[in-house]
């Protein structure tokens, strides 16, 4: 219902009430001349006055016209290319902030000393941070009077000095260096106490012992670059080094190799051709020369293709052996290798065909045993075959794993003996046909450069053909090492090293051949570091904590419990 306006109801009530003023006489007339009938009302509800909705009428006026002025229009498309003028305005790139470069120094110096007369020092010198290039000196110096206990002087001294550098071309790196290194030793394993050397005097004795290696080597690299598949990118490299010895050595490696690499559709191609000439010489106190030399040749194609979880390698290696005392030999070897991601990077299955031929010579023999005669007689290793297979993967984003098993015949494999000539404190080289199996296994985690841990083990069957045992071989192998780094400020590094006895060949009283063996052990070393300043720091190096005496080498005793302490800084 609406409501009225409050004014205009006041307005109602006074029209209304002279109304009746002025009708009233006629009223008060009217009942006189006639009687009133008297009428009864009766109210239910009290009264609800009430408004109804107003509705507005249409009226709209309409023009009715009976011309019709539509005209019909017709028109026409004519196709016409405008012409629109675009210019390509530069835009400026984006200026990403990243993290700032780390401050290089050019100078770092290591300087310490220890037990047994332990003398350390080594410096490293480099260019700083540059596009164009890198190259940087590096020297080192290392002696210990030895001070092995029950045997002859097993003083030591091991001194380097080596240059490198690269050179960044276009589409090329350029890379090389030079190396001398000058290590003295000691034939040190016999007894001091024995009557007839008991006698002689102990410098004499002294000089009689010692052995020097000198080695003067240099190498250079040319690397391409190339990003177009179709092109032939080449990795070409040279190298050289001399060997001498005090007794009269002379030998000379020459090796020479190029990588040519392309994609053919999604195949990958690889061909390596390398040469390897060796001559060794020794003079003797007649001068007469004794000169081996030898020059091995390979040729190795193979192409591979991969997928999105497998990858394939087949290739065939191809090598002739010259030999110039006993002619000339012709080997071909399988290569190939696949692999399948049975769970993505999870777990990866791999297995594979190789054989090669390994070169051997007085430089490979000096390094892992430095004790050798330098008369022992040289022949290459023919690895003839071998089949690998295994799994490995990452257990997590930070640790990975790797098992394998391998089954290999090696043909003149060669193996360490004590050499009788003399004093008997020299060793020398005896080869037999072999086949071995190998169980390896390795763990590795890490954490950023907080924490890494390295755990690996072999273990090894060997099936001998003419020689009695794997002379100076363990059977197992278990090497573990770590290091936590502490906020940057202390770096604690250990290494655990553990081998399982082993055999060597010893002469009886009647001049027999005789198997002994030697005990394994397990080999503590423990490191710490101090960093007091971001140039400067303290470190101290433990070797063999628990002071075990074992026997690397048959009637050489390694050195027990010795420690190493001094500093480092960088400017």
């Amino acid at each position: 219902m609406n409501k009225l306006n409050m004014p205009y109801c006041f307005q109602m009530q006074k029209h209304l009430l002279l109304s009746l003023f002025l009708l009233s006489p006629w009223v008060v007339f009217a009942q006189d001349g006639d009687k009133l009938d008297t009428i009864s009302i009766e109210i239910v509800k009290e009264y609800a006055p009430t408004i109804s909705d107003a509705y507005k009428k249409k009226n709209n006026p309409q023009e009715a016209d009976s011309i019709d002025f539509s005209t019909p229009i017709d028109y026409q498309i004519k196709p016409r290319q405008i012409t629109t003028g675009f210019e390509v305005e530069p835009v400026a790139p984006a200026r990403i902030k990243g993290e700032p470069l780390i401050k290089l120094y050019k100078s770092y110096v290591k300087a310490g000393f220890g037990t047994q007369g332990r003398l350390y020092g080594e410096a490293f010198m480099n260019q700083l941070r540059s596009k164009k290039s890198s190259m940087g000196i590096h020297a080192m110096h290392n002696a210990s009077k030895g001070n092995v206990a029950d045997v002859g002087y097993s003083g030591y001294s091991n001194s380097r000095v080596n240059a490198y550098g690269k050179r960044f071309l276009r589409k090329h790196t350029l890379s090389g260096g030079l190396d001398f290194k000058n290590r003295v030793v000691h034939n040190y394993g016999y007894d001091p106490t024995d009557t007839i050397l008991a006698g002689l005097d102990e410098t004499l004795l002294k000089d009689s012992t010692r052995q020097r290696y000198t080695l003067l080597s240099g190498n250079v690299r040319l690397l391409s670059h190339y990003r177009d598949s179709f092109q032939i990118n080449h990795d070409i490299r040279m190298s050289h080094f001399n060997l001498s010895d005090q007794d009269g050595l002379s030998e000379n490696n020459f090796m020479a190799s190029v990588h040519l690499t392309r994609y053919l559709n999604q195949e990958f191609v690889n061909v390596m051709v390398k040469v390897d000439h060796n001559e060794t010489k020794r003079f003797t106190n007649t001068d007469t020369t004794n000169m081996y030399s030898n020059t091995l040749i390979t040729i190795g194609p193979t192409i591979s293709t991969d997928g999105p979880k497998y990858r394939f390698v087949v290739g065939v290696n191809g090598v002739i052996d010259i030999n110039g005392n006993k002619g000339s030999e012709y080997r071909f070897y399988p290569n190939v290798y696949f692999s399948y991601k049975l769970i993505n990077d999870v777990l990866i299955g791999f297995s594979g065909i190789e054989g090669t031929k390994k070169r051997n010579h007085i430089r490979s023999f000096s390094k892992e045993n430095p004790f050798i005669s330098n008369d022992l007689e040289l022949q290459n290793s023919d690895h003839a075959i071998a089949f690998y297979g295994g799994f490995k993967g990452e257990m997590s984003s930070s640790s990975s794993f790797k098992v394998s098993l391998r089954r290999e015949k090696v043909n003149e494999a060669p193996f360490f003996v004590n050499d009788y000539r003399g004093m008997g404190n020299g060793f020398t080289v005896v080869y037999d046909d072999i086949k071995y199996t190998n169980f390896h296994g390795e763990v590795s985690l890490y954490q950023r450069d907080e924490l890494r841990v390295l755990a690996s083990g072999d273990y090894y069957v060997y099936q001998m053909d003419l020689v009695d045992k794997p002379w100076h071989t363990p059977q197992l192998e278990v090497a573990v090492s770590g290091m936590y780094n502490l906020r940057e400020k202390i770096v604690a590094k250990a290494e655990i090293f553990a081998f399982s006895s082993q055999y060597a060949m010893e002469l009886n009283e009647q001049g027999e051949e005789t198997a002994i063996e030697l005990k394994g052990t397990v080999d503590v070393n423990a490191g710490l570091e101090y960093r007091y300043t971001k140039r400067l720091s303290l470190f101290l190096q433990l070797n063999n904590i628990a002071a075990l005496e074992y026997n690397k080498w048959n009637k050489y005793p390694t050195q027990r419990f010795n420690l190493l302490g001094g500093l480092t800084y960088v400017f």
